[in-house]
């Protein structure tokens, strides 16, 4: 085996090591990000939509577009509802 299969062989093994140890932690993240982080962008998301000086109709609405999507709603609001209504 000559030095360049080595040096190949060995950026393997430390991708597989990394990936290895990486896994896990990127379990842990998924389930902070979708089981915590998410929650909280519905509530602030909503906090946001009733202290606006909208219609209580477009509230009602865009409340109802919150809870049955479940991460579109909030960024759709966030990025274009709290402007655009």
């Amino acid at each position: 085996m000559d030095q360049k299969q080595k040096n190949i062989l060995i950026v393997i093994v430390v991708i597989g090591l990394l990936f290895w140890f990486l896994v896990p932690i990127l379990n842990l993240l998924n389930f902070a990000l979708f089981r915590i982080g998410i929650p909280i962008l519905w509530f602030a998301c909503l906090f946001s939509i009733w202290t606006t000086r909208k219609d209580t109709g477009i509230k009602v609405l865009w409340t109802i577009v919150i809870c049955f999507s479940y991460l579109l709603g909030p960024l759709f609001w966030f990025f274009w509802g709290k402007r655009n209504t």
